[in-house]
């Protein structure tokens, strides 16, 4: 079994019968709960006090609403304990006795929708969606078990933590849904919303396995949770998600606006540790989980906002971004970086990512220091730490992470736990923090702040195409990231016009033409339009070497030549090359022997004949296809 999986397998097996997404057993629908609650009002206006005298009275209404409701097929309880459910949907304030129990505005605002006929759900349906969303666990309305620890380290809001997951998982797999048995196990035992993450590799790991140990124990937590967790009954009576053949389904006609939800509640609110009084009050008012102020991490609405549990604030004005800047080699990525981005190297931190490059090197490691003959340990900081300090001491400057050859290292891998910083809000700031006490402390010398990446904090990646075998980028990597390609041509390189060595054929030249057989033999290349040279895949003095000076001729065919031989024909190399050479250590010796034009001899004749023919010729730039 996964190391992981019996990991949760044995946490399951010593928590208590209540360590999950507590809710009342009761009848879970508004219409019953809405109806009693109404009950208890208007026998305490028409003066009984007691609490036997307003059972009586609530039964006696309650016999008389059935008897009309008969006929649409609604049948409510008299029980006016239901009204436990009412405190964890905000319609009455949490007191010991249903009699103490007052309605609260949201109650109020329903019964004026429907003018009190509560049966007509349609009319209330917005607030029933806004009232399940806003359930919390866990806080004073909670009935913790006898011990009073089972739910203690709850603090997450139930249903956004399912959206979440089932979002998450549209994404992973194409579809939106988890199974009962996913649920009543892995979700509702999560206890903070931040531990997503965890959820879904779970799940995941469970989807993989066909171990009927993992089956049999998991059905084992199941029975023993099984009259504490019964939050799963409220979830027919949200909009947004429905249960079919034993899985809970996202509605897909939703998704947009559950995606926005998530969103807004990630961008807007941080976990609860207020007093569980003020949530109370904001659990019965009619403001919905989006509009919360008091929760609201915001400076200055204007032209401020300060990150979970930071002591610095960053300016919106900046709009940070993640741009991958991706073409064919020597296109000019790094060049466009340096002309259009940032040229102060003060203000940038530069990596270059390959095979054995680390997190470690990425974020920092703790690393031993000898002073004499003592030993300490001190965390070094990595090129993404420390501009991150740069961006956050400086939020008037704007800082830059330049990343070359990103997929040239196991990107995924390296970035680690950083990678959730990359999702990123209108403002430029990361819609999700994360706590790492290195980087924290290297930065606000505390560890339990909160770490995001500031709107004032770009980060730059440039990626060869021709590249992308060695490592993939899968699709939840690039998605987080301004894909822009950068065009290929080569009527804009500078030095376009200079001759190559003392042949009569220019740079411009070549390039157009070579590039223009690689796309016409397609067949021949792989991955083709990523195949072609760059316009500045050389430079200029490569170019312009004395013609006596024979290793700068070797350098040239070396770098270009041996290109075209190695990676782009690999296969078919007699579609470019004279069909006689069967190495490349012949191709590379003649064309330094050679003299002229007669360098090109090495091409089949037909490409040599174009080059030689289109001396000075000054062709349209090659468009990208």
């Amino acid at each position: 079994m996964n190391p992981l999986l019996k990991q949760k397998l044995d946490e399951l097996d010593i928590t208590e019968p209540g360590e999950c997404w507590y809710f009342p057993r009761h009848r879970a629908d508004f219409i019953n709960v809405c109806y009693i609650i109404s009950k208890i009002k208007l026998a305490k206006e028409n003066g009984f006090t007691t609490p036997k005298e307003i059972e009586d009275f609530v039964s006696k209404e309650i016999n008389e609403e059935n008897k009309r409701l008969s006929s649409k097929g609604i049948t409510l309880s008299s029980g006016t304990r239901i009204t436990n459910v009412g405190e964890y949907y905000g319609l009455v304030s949490h007191a010991r006795l249903a009699s103490e129990k007052e309605p609260t505005a949201t109650f109020t605002e329903i019964t004026n929708r429907c003018k009190g006929e509560f049966e007509n759900t349609r009319s209330y349906q917005d607030i029933v969606n806004r009232q399940i969303e806003k359930i919390y666990l866990s806080s004073s309305i909670d009935r913790e078990s006898a011990s009073g620890k089972a739910r203690s380290e709850f603090r997450l809001h139930p249903i956004l933590l399912l959206y979440k997951i089932l979002l998450e998982l549209g994404i992973a797999t194409g579809t939106h849904e988890v199974s009962i048995t996913e649920y009543r196990t892995f979700i509702v035992t999560t206890k903070q919303y931040t531990d997503f993450l965890d959820t879904l590799l779970l799940i995941k790991l469970y989807r993989d396995s066909d171990d009927s140990e993992l089956e049999n124990k998991l059905q084992e937590y199941i029975d023993k949770s099984n009259n504490f967790n019964h939050l799963l009954s409220v979830i027919p009576y949200l909009e947004n998600l429905h249960i079919e053949n034993n899985k809970i389904k996202l509605n897909l006609e939703k998704l947009v606006e559950v995606t926005q939800k998530v969103v807004n509640f990630e961008r807007k609110l941080k976990e609860y540790t207020l007093d569980p009084n003020i949530y109370l009050d904001f659990l019965g008012s009619t403001k919905s989980l989006y509009e919360v102020d008091s929760l609201d991490n915001t400076v200055d609405s204007q032209n401020m906002v300060r990150s979970d549990n930071a002591n610095y604030t960053i300016s919106k004005n900046m709009s940070g971004k993640n741009i991958l800047l991706y073409g064919a080699p020597g296109v000019g990525k790094s060049h466009l970086i340096e002309t259009q981005y940032c040229s102060d190297p003060s203000k940038i931190e530069r990596v270059v990512f390959h095979p054995d490059y680390m997190n470690t090197d990425f974020i920092g490691q703790i690393l031993p220091k000898l002073d004499g003959i003592m030993i300490s340990y001190k965390f070094k900081a990595g090129p993404f730490t420390k501009i991150l300090k740069n961006a956050i001491e400086d939020t008037n400057g704007h800082y830059y992470l330049i990343i070359e050859e990103i997929n040239r290292g196991n990107a995924p891998a390296i970035f680690g736990e950083i990678f959730q910083l990359l999702d990123r809000d209108s403002d430029g700031i990361s819609k999700y923090a994360i706590s790492n006490q290195d980087i924290s402390e290297y930065i606000n010398d505390e560890v339990d702040t909160k770490i995001r990446i500031p709107s004032n904090l770009t980060i730059l990646a440039t990626m060869n195409t021709a590249d992308q075998n060695v490592f993939t980028l899968d699709t939840a990597f690039q998605r987080r990231w301004q894909m822009q390609m950068i065009e290929n041509n080569i009527d804009k390189c500078s030095f376009k016009d200079t001759k190559i060595l003392d042949t009569s054929v220019t740079w411009g030249v070549f390039n157009t033409l070579i590039n223009q057989h690689i796309l016409d033999n397609s067949g021949a290349t792989l991955s083709s339009e990523d195949k072609r040279l760059g316009a500045y895949f050389i430079s200029e003095d490569v170019l312009t070497q004395e013609l006596d000076d024979q290793t700068e001729h070797i350098f040239f065919s070396e770098k270009v030549i041996k290109y075209l031989w190695d990676d782009v024909y690999k296969f078919n190399r007699e579609q470019l090359f004279d069909s006689h050479y069967q190495s490349l250590e012949q191709v590379i010796n003649d064309f330094a022997s050679l003299r002229t034009d007669k360098r090109f001899n090495i091409f089949i004749k037909e490409l040599a004949t174009k080059l030689s023919e289109n001396e000075g010729l000054q062709l349209e730039p090659l468009l990208d296809e």
